[in-house]
């Protein structure tokens, strides 16, 4: 599926391609010895650019759709929790419970003090429902915007130049490392099973 839409890109592309390329010379003060660079500019008509736009919407939904798969084996009674916009989940497996740290992004704060629930369960001990402050089952946390994060944990937020698209792309190991030990912090006994991390 995504590389259908990837060869439709490519074809958009070539379809929309520059009617008027106009090039440019750049010097590079921090390069002297090497040659300058060539940049093209381009001028796309409205309808190439809503081409391409409308292409780039699809293949937009479409990754943010299966970055958001957690492959995790779960109690199968347990619902899926609900990932928070602007934030993510951090979500592992101990035994037969399912653990989640929901987390703001930077410039985000969530809308309910956190400082006492880091991670949220859904168990047989919690009757296979998330022990979550809000009513309908599996919305954990919202994260709303907010010039100061203060109704969490500091290990509640990702930092200001890593959000959770870039964690989960170039940290996610190390990510993963820290949830399992925060969690094992807590008194939570049993050998960790499958873990992953969801952005919204």
């Amino acid at each position: 599926m995504i590389l259908h839409f990837f060869y439709r890109f490519k074809k958009v592309l070539h379809n929309v391609s520059c009617p008027a390329v106009m090039m440019r010379l750049i010097s590079s003060p921090q390069m002297p010895k090497k040659p300058s660079y060539r940049v093209a500019e381009c001028d796309w008509s409205p309808q190439q650019a809503a081409t391409l736009l409308l292409t780039l919407r699809n293949v937009t939904e479409l990754l943010n759709d299966r970055q958001k798969e957690c492959h995790i084996e779960k109690p199968p009674l347990c619902p899926t929790p609900e990932v928070p916009e602007n934030g993510g989940l951090g979500c592992v497996t101990v035994g037969k419970r399912y653990f989640c740290k929901p987390m703001c992004n930077h410039g985000f704060d969530f809308t309910f003090l956190r400082r006492s629930l880091l991670f949220n369960e859904c168990s047989e001990q919690t009757h296979n429902r998330w022990n979550t402050q809000y009513i309908g089952g599996n919305k954990l946390a919202v994260c709303q915007e907010s010039a100061l994060q203060i109704s969490g944990r500091t290990s509640a937020y990702f930092p200001e130049n890593q959000d959770c698209l870039m964690t989960k792309s170039q940290l996610k190991e190390a990510f993963i490392k820290g949830l399992i030990t925060e969690l094992q912090s807590l008194g939570i006994q049993g050998k960790p099973g499958t873990a992953c991390l969801i952005c919204g």
